[in-house]
């Protein structure tokens, strides 16, 4: 079915370019107008034979590439003495020269053919001709012109392409490389956190330590032994229950190398005005409370102390004493004074957000993302095709813009090609028109001139167009 309708559409090209061909060519044929010649004395007539004339006085058009041609070699003449206007109702050739050197003319109503020689002026076939020569010159400069075009488009769409293997390697490269990057990276991302976290957990260390030292570094001498016996970690009296009854909670760490065996604490109670107040039960101010050990180096000990006082109003307990007592029998009694500055003193410990810091880094998700991003375009580079996508990390403006402009020169450049190709079919089709068969017998043209297709027109100048690359 494919092949029958580009048969039929082959066909169909062909008949509407023979017509075009034949009008084109009919016009140096025919005459416009009211037109006439005189003849010489005694001018030849020579009868137009009857298939001739039948073409001629129907108005049909020639056979495509084929010129007005009558053989007078074995036709009679008639002479006329005197001489006479005649009208003019064609061209015609008697020498099969490329030019027309007679006319077909009306004597006595009937069609004669009437050499150039036997005309006084023969500006009718000096003017034909010249237009003939002039067609002619139009369709071989359209041709040049065409091929200059073509040329032109040619070297352009060469620096193009150039251009862009240029561009190709340069955008493959970047892609190869980020490629190469955000793989790498994948690989590497947890212990790229993990050591961040390592470094956070470090710089926290540094800046507590330092911290400390200088407040280390401040105390009195007298001072330093108690601070470095236990670090008090939380010493608060809760809110007082139904019946007035306030639980006391004491905890410590012992960051001394000796293992405690007993801590005694000793304070009073202070209302929210920092009075004393006293236990509505014992009738006391005077707080004391008891831990039992072992409490290793780097261990915590303490605990709840339960309605150490009954009072509504207390609000807090301020300890006097500290009294520790060490497995190996020695003890260390640490002062009210004291014990307030182990209270203020700066934390040991380090918090570092680890959630945070590995937010910092990359995802694993946002990764991948960038490795199919680089991958997509290192395709798209590769295959010489535009990125939809913008290229952020880079201008890729001219990557895209010599694209674009090597797809519309490659357009154009076809273009060219049909436009070179279609003069040069008109061009032999002309030259067929000029050099019609030179050899063929009256028979034969006979048949031509009939609308018969024994008589081909063949071109002397069948150049082809040259070939470019796409």
């Amino acid at each position: 079915m494919r092949l029958i309708k580009f048969l039929a559409i082959l066909v169909l090209g062909m008949v509407s370019s023979v017509f075009v061909c034949s009008a084109q060519y009919e016009q140096y044929c025919k005459v416009d107008g009211n037109k006439f010649v005189i003849t010489t004395p005694s001018a030849k007539l020579y009868p137009l034979p009857e298939s001739y004339r039948e073409a001629v006085t129907s108005g049909k058009a020639l056979s495509y590439g084929i010129r007005d041609f009558v053989d007078i070699s074995e036709i009679k003449p008639k002479t006329i003495r005197n001489s006479m206007q005649l009208p003019v109702v064609r061209y015609t050739n008697v020498t099969k020269s490329p030019n027309f050197d007679a006319y077909i003319v009306d004597y006595k109503d009937k069609l004669w053919v009437l050499q150039s020689s036997d005309v006084n002026i023969n500006t009718l076939l000096v003017e034909q001709n010249a237009a003939i020569e002039l067609n002619k010159e139009e369709l071989e400069s359209a041709k040049s012109s065409s091929l200059a075009k073509l040329q032109d488009l040619y070297t352009r769409r060469s620096a193009l392409r150039g251009e862009l293997d240029s561009l190709v390697a340069h955008y493959a490269q970047i892609s190869t490389d980020s490629l190469a990057y955000y793989r790498d990276l994948e690989s590497r991302l947890p212990q790229i956190r993990d050591s961040l976290v390592r470094v956070a957990e470090r710089e926290e260390q540094a800046r507590v330590d330092k911290e400390y030292n200088s407040w280390y570094n401040s105390l009195p001498a007298s001072s330093k032994a108690a601070v470095n016996a236990i670090a008090i970690d939380y010493a608060e009296l809760d809110y007082p229950n139904s019946v007035g009854g306030c639980d006391y909670n004491f905890e410590y760490t012992n960051i001394s190398p000796k293992t405690i065996k007993y801590l005694y604490w000793t304070g009073k109670a202070y209302n929210a005005v920092d009075d004393p107040v006293y236990c509505d039960v014992r009738n006391r101010s005077t707080l004391s409370g008891k831990d039992t050990g072992p409490v290793e180096q780097g261990e915590s000990g303490g605990g709840y102390w339960d309605c150490v006082i009954y009072n509504y109003s207390a609000a807090y307990v301020k300890l006097s004493q500290v009294q520790i007592i060490y497995m190996d029998g020695s003890s260390l009694t640490i002062s009210g004074d004291d014990i307030a500055r182990i209270a203020d003193a700066p934390s040991r410990e380090i918090s570092v957000d680890t959630w945070a810091i590995k937010q910092s880094v990359m995802s694993d998700r946002e990764c991948q993302s960038k490795i199919n991003l680089w991958s997509d375009r290192l395709s798209c580079v590769q295959n010489k095709k535009e990125y939809s996508a913008k290229w952020a990390e880079l201008d890729s403006s001219s990557y895209d813009q010599t694209l674009s402009s090597l797809n519309e020169l490659a357009t154009q450049e076809k273009s060219a090609l049909a436009d070179v190709a279609s003069c040069q079919k008109n061009l032999d089709a002309f030259n067929k028109f000029l050099n019609f068969e030179k050899y063929a017998t009256a028979t034969q043209k006979s048949a031509a001139y009939a609308g018969g297709s024994s008589a081909s027109a063949s071109s002397t100048t069948s150049a082809t167009a040259p070939k470019y690359p796409l």
